[in-house]
């Protein structure tokens, strides 16, 4: 105690020696008293207090910018997967509406090969108007193209309304088709028609195809003259304005459901070599070269007959007219090279085989006879009278170096001739090419 007296002492003597020192502030003296005070070092424990300092942990507060955390709101961001609704531009999978164009697709007029084309069956086209068509895939009911046009429809079997088209370049042509039917027996009259009206029955021009056109099993290839004799008087087509096409039938009542095809329907100024028709391929041993229901283009010395008594294979054969050369067929060159070694197969019915002179059934490559020749003998393959099955060996070794070897990736004429017997009646049907005589 008595130091802490003695410290104030000498604190006190030091303070005045400097007021002494500071004559115009003598009362300031009185604040060293304050420095009593300085007891309150005992304050310095105070300086606890500066662990408010602490306080900057209300820094911690920035722990509020955890708030940013709201920025998790961002996340909210999140409904940019709303742009997943972008994936309603899955809609442009409406464009899968443009498919429905391969539909209703128009074909633009256009001359192909010779070809005003209507349509060719690989779409079932806008303005086809009878519910019961589609479109057949088949090869077997296929001429030309990817498709053709099937219609279960008895009636009508095909109705085309189409904008006007100018056709009337190919008056004096031909309207082609191919129709496909199972069984021709079943038809009663049936028509083609062609208007300018977008309409049947007014300003048209009509073909009638039943025993004309439409006469056997299976593909018919048919050619109908462009001429306004067609039209009824006071009722002509406007071949400037062509919008209409009909084709109908009239069947047997009760009759069973029929297969029926339409396809390759254009104009042409000229009747064009038309691909082989799928009938023509029998089966996968067998390829049709004339079935004889039909006179068939390039066809001569013939004429179709439809007597029972004379027909082995469809609804007809094929009557000799001439009384030497009995056949002549000039077609398009036919690759046979997977028959060689198989047979050229034929029936022929004769009158009197005893009247027969001899002959011979010639097989081409020339475009005519004589010209890359395979032939066999008539007569010797006549065995009765009436109806004989002939199996004709298909090999160059029936052709003669005087005519020259038959290139068989190119035959193209067929003539059958007997030597004259104006009296000898003959008939031929169902000829064909095999891989083997059965």
């Amino acid at each position: 105690m008595k130091k802490v007296l003695c410290l104030a002492l000498a604190m006190l003597m030091i303070a005045m020696m400097l007021v002494a020192c500071k004559p115009d502030t003598p009362e300031t003296p009185d604040e060293p008293e304050t420095p009593a005070e300085p007891e309150t070092p005992t304050e310095p424990e105070t300086p606890a207090e500066p662990e408010t300092p602490a306080e900057p942990e209300t820094p911690a507060e920035p722990e509020t910018p955890a708030e940013p955390e709201t920025p998790a709101e961002p996340e909210t961001p999140a409904e940019p997967e709303t742009p997943a609704e972008p994936e309603t531009p899955a809609e442009p999978e409406t464009p899968a509406e443009p498919d429905e164009p391969l539909v209703p697709e128009q074909p633009t007029p256009e001359v192909v090969d010779g070809k005003y084309i209507l349509f060719n069956g690989d779409a079932v086209l806008e303005g086809m108007t009878t519910a019961s068509v589609t479109v057949n895939t088949d090869k077997k009911y296929i001429v030309e193209g990817e498709g053709s046009i099937k219609t279960t429809e008895h009636t009508d079997r095909l109705v085309y309304t189409f904008e006007p088209k100018d056709l009337s370049a190919y008056l004096g042509g031909y309207l082609h088709l191919s129709v496909y039917v199972s069984d021709i027996s079943t038809l009663g009259s049936s028509y083609v028609e062609l208007t300018s009206s977008g309409g049947y029955d007014v300003n048209e021009m009509t073909w009638a195809l039943k025993d004309t056109y439409l006469i056997k099993n299976g593909w018919n290839e048919i050619w109908l003259n462009l001429t306004m004799g067609q039209c009824a008087a006071g009722n002509e087509i406007d071949l400037t304005a062509v919008n209409y096409f009909r084709l109908y039938t009239n069947r047997t009542k009760g009759a069973p459901a029929d297969d029926f095809y339409i396809d390759d329907v254009y104009l042409s100024m000229e009747k064009l070599a038309a691909p082989a028709l799928p009938g023509e391929v029998v089966s996968g041993e067998k390829t049709m070269l004339l079935d004889c229901d039909a006179v068939s283009d390039g066809v001569l010395n013939v004429e179709l007959n439809t007597d029972a008594t004379y027909v082995k294979q469809g609804a007809g054969s094929l009557k000799t007219v001439q009384g030497n050369e009995r056949i002549i067929y000039s077609f398009d060159p036919l690759d046979i090279t997977a028959y060689d070694g198989g047979y050229l197969h034929m029936w022929v019915y004769v009158s009197d085989m005893t009247i027969i002179p001899g002959g011979q059934i010639e097989l081409c490559s020339g475009g005519t006879c004589d010209s890359g020749e395979m032939r066999w003998s008539f007569k010797d393959n006549i065995k009765q009278n009436g109806w004989n099955e002939l199996w004709l060996k298909v090999t160059t070794d029936n052709c003669a170096a005087a005519t020259g070897i038959t290139d068989l990736k190119g035959v193209n004429y067929l003539r059958v001739y007997t030597g004259n017997a104006a009296e000898l009646q003959v008939y031929f049907d169902d000829i064909y090419f095999a891989l083997t005589n059965e």
